[in-house]
């Protein structure tokens, strides 16, 4: 539910808010009642090959010639076993005489960086994407494809893969719901973990619950000390996915991430941006030709209207 706060004054606003935030006190003893808190680095090594995957695209496209442009870029690296290597992959997408939508583009990227995490999984022992496993769907048909790419990664837990996602931005609610409060995962984590701890339990969602996946929410060791959620689903069941998730925390670097999804996600994004250059670079050359009318930015905001209207 929406809430609407007049204000003359924008810190009194801020103050309301505020006001409203949960009270840290007894929440660290319900979650100890409930048997879900957890105390990592202390379940064993988690030795073998990692490959993490991400993906990135403009937020808006480029028109060219009566073209619509973006760019997806994936990016993959191994580390562990075998040493580490890192590439990127990315794909022109066009739309003639008409308007590209991001909603495809978005589709496409989740698609590519499942259908990439699944070819690149011989002999790891882990594969670990930056965000949801199954993200929520679109309105293109491509998100079908989407759907079945997810299913075609999660069987990989059957031939003895672990299969992760970090969610860096999360608003779930589905464990503190659970443990009776009204407020978010992360919220409730980063106000009764420890570093080195956390919050771990059978998957809410049906299709991840069906397939012995779990959710959880730890605090790093170093970095920013907010709580991290990550989904799991390991062959080992619990114990393993509980070994992943200690590795994940040790492996974290200064933002409070595991250093790998760092990683990818600016391989991916530095891969992106090059749509930028190439929309500069035509943009250019039209000027020089005294054509420059022919290419043009899109304006984000129309952008967004437009693909509000498409869904009405």
């Amino acid at each position: 539910m929406v809430r609407v706060i007049e204000f003359s004054d924008v810190l009194e606003a801020v103050r309301k808010l505020a006001r409203e935030a949960p009270e840290p006190h007894g929440l660290r003893e319900r979650v100890e009642a409930s048997g879900l808190l957890v105390r990592l680095g202390n379940r064993g090594d988690f030795e073998g090959r990692v490959v993490a995957v991400d993906s990135a695209f403009p937020k808006t496209p480029v028109y060219l010639l009566g073209y619509a442009l973006s760019l997806v870029a994936v990016a993959i690296v191994s580390a562990g076993e075998g040493g580490f290597s890192k590439r990127v992959k990315s794909w022109l997408l066009a739309e003639r005489l008409g308007e590209l939508d991001q909603d495809y583009v978005a589709g496409f990227a989740r698609l590519r960086e499942r259908l990439e995490a699944v070819a690149s999984a011989r002999g790891a022992r882990a594969v670990l994407l930056d965000g949801e496993l199954v993200p929520r769907s679109g309105r293109s048909p491509v998100w079908r494809e989407v759907e079945g790419a997810s299913r075609r990664l999660l069987d990989l837990v059957d031939a003895g893969v672990c299969v992760a996602g970090v969610l860096k931005r999360s608003y779930s609610a589905s464990l503190a719901s659970r443990l009776g409060f009204e407020f978010s995962d992360r919220v409730l984590a980063s106000f009764t973990l420890q570093r080195g701890e956390a919050i771990v339990a059978e998957h809410s969602s049906r299709l991840l619950h069906a397939r012995g996946c779990f959710e959880a929410l730890y605090k790093p060791p170093r970095g920013l000390p907010a709580a991290v959620r990550v989904e799991l689903c390991c062959p080992g069941g619990r114990e393993e996915a509980v070994g992943f998730l200690s590795w994940l925390a040790r492996e974290t670097g200064a933002s409070g991430l595991p250093w790998m999804i760092d990683l990818v996600d600016s391989l991916a994004k530095k891969e992106a941006s090059k749509a930028s250059a190439v929309e500069a670079l035509l943009l250019s050359n039209l000027a020089r030709l005294g054509l420059q009318h022919l290419g043009y930015s899109a304006n984000p905001q129309e952008s967004m209207r437009r693909g509000r209207g498409s869904r009405q």
